[in-house]
Order: C-alpha cells, then sequence, then structure tokens
C-alpha cells in the first residue's frame, strides 16, 4: 500500500466523520477536497524527556466557498505546544463548495487529531 493510498483512506474516513455533524443536510454531500494532517512539532522531537502524546479537538468554521474560516482548540490532551499543528493543519483543509436549499451556507465542525511522534 503507498503512502497516498494511506491518506486517501484517512481522508474518506475523516469525510465521513465531519459528516455525520452536518445538520440540516446540505444540497450536495460534504467532501473533503485536502486534508493535510498535522505536523508533530520538530522540538519536540529532539527532546526526549517530552515526547508528548495527546488528543486535540479542534473546531472550525467552513465558509461557502470550501476554505476554512475561524479555527479553535476545544479541547487538548497533553502539551499546549500540540495545539498550533492541529489549527494549521485545518486552516489549510478544502471543502467543496457549501449550498444548502440552493443558497451559499457555512458550516462549524469539530475534528479530533491523535497527536504524537
Amino acid at each position: 500500500m503507498t503512502e497516498s493510498h494511506v491518506t486517501s483512506f484517512r481522508q474518506k474516513e475523516d469525510e465521513q466523520l465531519l459528516r455525520q455533524q452536518v445538520s440540516p443536510p446540505l444540497d450536495t454531500p460534504l467532501t473533503l477536497l485536502e486534508a493535510p494532517l498535522p505536523r508533530y512539532p520538530s522540538f519536540l522531537l529532539n527532546d526526549t524527556s517530552k515526547k508528548a502524546r495527546g488528543d486535540v479537538t479542534v473546531s472550525f468554521e467552513i465558509m461557502p466557498s470550501g476554505l476554512v474560516g475561524t479555527t479553535r482548540v476545544v479541547s487538548g490532551t497533553g502539551e499546549d505546544a500540540l495545539h498550533k499543528p492541529a489549527t494549521d493543519a485545518v486552516r489549510r483543509w478544502k471543502f467543496a463548495p457549501l449550498l444548502r436549499n440552493g443558497e451559499p451556507a457555512r458550516l462549524v465542525l469539530q475534528h479530533t487529531f491523535r497527536m504524537e511522534p
């Protein structure tokens, strides 16, 4: 299995989890076009005493264009240093444009990242 297969599989899983949060439904299913993963902070990799692990839940707004607007950390375990990579990753996500009843729509969703080296 190649890295692109793994990425595609992970993206489809993330898309299904996000679709479960959409209510009322959109005109077309929520489609995740790009979903880069968070990068684990390199300064934590180099410090053997701080190999932090944890979950970071990010709330984010999807604009009608499909781009991500505001983001915020809802909860996080482990180091606070893991929060920024999670929000940075979500800001780079791209979705197909959103329509509900033929009108541009916005959504606020949440996603939890498992952060580990």
